[in-house]
């Protein structure tokens, strides 16, 4: 099928419903940033493959709606789908209730699938709509109508997470949870979101690509610790453990029952950004529901001393795949064809080679050239680019250990640049400086530090539409909170514990993009007291060769030098002469 006649069979079980318009967001019932296949229903009616985006069809127009790392990405994958694009958060675009809003009539219906939706998005929408006198109505899915080849509930076992690794038994997390819940009087904690049942619990699983988590929802009670999920993916071992500590078993679809049956005038804790409409919907009128974040965000933020260990081991072993594969690149791509497919699947040879490695933490972004620009690019087969011994290839990848998760982006030159590339890409990089060398006092919030990576861009006009950092979670999603570094508001302050993505970067649309990242921990600063700072914990050097000396202070030129020849101590001996002959060269002090 097209996705113009995707649209149109959409549109027939609209018409039937009585819907003058249909949402299809990105997520899943457990509101996940990144989804199993079975869930992956807005890129299957509008072709556009980006993890974040919501489609809007009504019964003569569409749109989509993305942030400014996927706009020349969907530009391109939305041609002749008669979609219209609209780019987030730039100025004078509508919301998507904003637009339902002005092309919808008084009386008009607008339908959503209630699994896939938050409370805090439909509450939003609706406060929205009901201005116009338009309903918004959670419905079935109307894509179990029309996808007639939908993938299936993913099925993967669930695996413990070993205690040496996690650092704290999950009987001592149920027992600080209910700790919080007592002192906040809390008779019932529903968790939904499947990153924070696998770190409460210590499981993992491989339900959906890249992200070691399994699909399951989970009550906490005073008494009691309710695991729903599959049970046919709980194996003999497992089951028996989790028993031992306490945990009761039930079947994933008991949740929407359990919940129906709550007592009355018992206090239930929902995350309203984590909780879909259809399990709030089950929830008795006399249940009196507190909404706030999970009281797990906080905790799995904050790393504890095996946590950040195994972090800090999972990235040592990520810098020496990275480097290797950076070195043999610089070489190959003046002697062998290759593409950015090609380019990409070396560096995951790479990457096998390292102990303990068990699969990308996302897919890779490999990106030359022009396609660079597109910040979160997919090279594909049949259209990826040919690498050439020149101009800029940036590379965006992750891995996920036994032990931790990595994310780490290296731009470099595969040849000659313009003095205009090598001044974008020092501009980025005296961001990146900025903020890794800060220090800053408590109570601050990385929305306070993002202008730090910003400035030095802004000085010369440019920018780029992209936060500049993130939580990552230890052999979790490469993307978690609540914590983050953005020009958008982030109330969670950062505190020693919380490991976070530094990376700021430059796009130019159809020549080249600029990024690098590398992941820090906060710290407590050594000479003041209440005070923190960053300890950037990748091991991948910053080729010294795109920098422009001339636009570095003195200090940049320290701090690099500094973070360079570290990575030739931490790498060096697991190098082989022509690999360590060109970490060398590449991290010359500036000094």
């Amino acid at each position: 099928m097209t996705v113009l006649s995707k649209l149109e069979s959409i549109r027939k079980v609209m018409v039937e419903r009585d819907l003058n318009a249909w949402i299809i967001p990105s997520s899943d019932p457990h509101q996940s940033e990144y989804v199993a296949n079975r869930w992956q229903g807005r890129a299957w009616a509008s072709g556009f493959t980006g993890s974040a985006g919501t489609l809007v069809i009504t019964e003569k127009e569409a749109g989509l709606w993305t942030d400014g790392r996927y706009f020349l990405q969907a530009e391109e994958e939305l041609k002749g789908s008669s979609i219209t694009l609209f780019k987030m958060f730039e100025e004078d675009v509508p919301t998507v209730e904003k637009w339902l809003s002005t092309t919808l009539n008084k009386g008009d219906i607008v339908g959503l699938d209630g699994l896939t939706t938050s409370l805090k998005s439909f509450e939003s929408m609706e406060e929205e709509l009901d201005k116009k006198g338009v309903s918004l109505r959670s419905e079935s899915d109307i894509l179990d109508t029309v996808w007639s080849d939908r993938p299936d509930f993913p099925d993967s076992q669930c695996e413990p997470f070993p205690l040496e690794y996690a650092g704290r038994a999950r009987i001592e997390k149920f027992k600080a949870l209910r700790k919080s819940m007592k002192e906040e009087k809390i008779d019932i904690h529903l968790f939904a979101s499947l990153d924070d049942i696998a770190w409460l619990f210590n499981i993992r699983g491989t339900d959906v690509h890249c992200n070691p988590v399994i699909i399951s929802y989970a009550m906490v009670t005073h008494d009691d610790v309710i695991l729903f999920i599959d049970t046919a993916k709980m194996p003999d071992s497992m089951r028996a453990t989790l028993e031992e500590d306490g945990v009761i078993l039930r079947e994933y679809d008991a949740i929407f029952s359990e919940i129906s049956e709550i007592e009355s005038g018992k206090k239930l804790l929902i995350d309203p950004q984590r909780t879909s409409i259809a399990l709030v919907a089950k929830i008795p009128k006399d249940t009196v529901t507190i909404k706030k974040e999970n009281m797990t965000q906080l905790s799995k933020a904050v790393k504890n001393e095996d946590e950040s260990a195994g972090m800090r081991k999972a990235h040592h072993i990520d810098g020496i795949a990275i480097t290797r594969f950076l070195c043999w690149l610089e070489t190959a791509v003046k002697t062998e064809q290759m593409t950015e497919v090609d380019a990409a699947n070396r560096l995951a040879e790479f990457r096998k080679l390292g102990a303990d490695y068990e699969g990308p933490s996302f897919d890779t972004i490999s990106g030359y050239a022009g396609n660079g620009a597109i910040i979160h690019y997919t090279a594909e087969e049949k259209t990826a680019a040919t690498l050439k011994p020149e101009g800029l290839y940036l590379v965006d990848s992750g891995g996920q250990y036994a032990f931790g998760t990595t994310d780490i982006t290296r731009t470099i030159a595969l040849g000659p640049v313009t003095e205009r590339m090598k001044r974008d890409f020092t501009l980025v990089l005296k961001g990146h400086i900025a903020l890794a060398s800060t220090r800053f006092p408590k109570n601050v919030s990385g929305t306070h530090l993002d202008i730090l990576a910003r400035k030095s861009l802004w000085d010369f006009g440019l920018n780029y539409a992209h936060g500049t950092g993130h939580g990552i979670g230890v052999k979790l999603n490469v993307h978690e909170g609540p914590h983050g570094i953005s020009p958008r508001w982030i109330e969670t302050r950062l505190q020693p514990g919380m490991m976070i993505s530094n990376e700021p970067g430059f796009y130019l649309a159809g020549q080249y993009g600029i990024r690098i990242e590398s992941i820090v921990e906060v710290v407590k600063d050594k000479e003041f007291e209440n005070f923190f700072c960053f300890d950037t914990i990748t091991v991948c050097p910053i080729d010294r060769r795109l920098v422009d000396q001339d636009i570095m202070t003195d200090d940049d030129k320290i701090w690099l030098t500094n973070y360079n020849l570290w990575c030739v101590e931490m790498l060096s001996p697991h190098l082989n002469d022509k690999e360590n002959e060109w970490l060398t060269m590449v991290c010359e002090p500036l000094l």
